[in-house]
């Protein structure tokens, strides 16, 4: 192609020298980081965990990073196969896998004080639940997973206590490609209409526009956002469909490698 067509080649040749500022990034980023832990830590219990994406190559990535993990159980699909499947997977039993948002004088005696004041930092923005139940309107950050409303009840995106994942399948989404980005959410409603617990992986640099705000319209339990490089506005920049090849194997390296079950002695 270089041959042929210069001008194309040396196109690419730069565009592709953009990656590694973006795995720096990747590696700096705190954040980043700090949503992976978080989200490995509260999905554990799960030996059944099904990855969805619309890059056929990231599939392969991931089963052969998860083939050597301790924790195995991990598959990978790309988008609109997984319905055929894995979907039975998924236990849809909403009162018996999450927590059931009431008064909070309930709340508390049922999982204490500590944990009821944390759940309203991290799901509520602070606000105490007899607020929100009466309002139920909350200014949220970008990265924010929110309580979802099945049959007249709140819930929140968390597991019961004494609920077994055995009995159930985790679903990780790729939502970081704007060419398939349709198909992610079209992932999302298919499983959300099942209620499972999701993860969304997704740009940072999509929060300044209305594609988060849809990925938010099913329940999530947790959103990973993989920051760009800054642009021109020193806000987050939209990684090409070219380099997201690279930062959702290093995503999958991270969550394997940074699990708990692989970090046991």
């Amino acid at each position: 192609m270089s041959y042929k067509y210069p001008g194309r080649a040396s196109r690419f040749r730069v565009h592709f020298k953009t990656l590694m500022p973006v795995v720096q990034t990747l590696l700096a980023d705190n954040t980043l980081h700090r949503h992976i832990h978080q989200t490995l830590q509260d999905n554990q219990g799960y030996k059944k965990q099904l990855f969805l994406t619309g890059m056929r190559g990231n599939c392969i990535a991931w089963k052969i990073v998860f083939a050597a993990a301790k924790s195995r159980g991990v598959e990978s699909d790309p988008f609109g196969v997984s319905a055929y499947s894995h979907l039975v997977l998924v236990d849809s039993r909403v009162q018996e896998k999450y927590v059931k948002l009431e008064s909070r004088a309930r709340m508390v005696k049922i999982h204490g004080e500590n944990q009821v004041q944390a759940w309203e930092l991290r799901y509520l923005n602070k606000v105490c639940v007899d607020a929100f139940l009466s309002s139920t309107s909350l200014p949220i950050s970008p990265d924010a997973v929110l309580p979802f409303y099945v049959d007249d009840q709140w819930y929140l995106p968390v597991l019961r206590p004494g609920y077994n994942p055995d009995n159930d399948c985790l679903i990780i989404v790729d939502a970081t490609s704007e060419s398939v980005f349709d198909a992610a959410l079209d992932e999302l409603a298919t499983f959300g209409s099942r209620y499972a617990r999701i993860v969304v992986i997704t740009q940072q640099g999509f929060a300044g526009d209305v594609r988060l705000a849809n990925l938010k319209k099913f329940p999530l339990s947790h959103i990973v956002m993989v920051p760009g490089p800054l642009d021109k506005q020193n806000s987050a920049g939209i990684i090409s469909d070219y380099l997201l090849p690279v930062v959702i194997s290093l995503l999958g390296a991270a969550m394997k490698f940074l699990s708990p079950a692989e970090t046991e002695l």
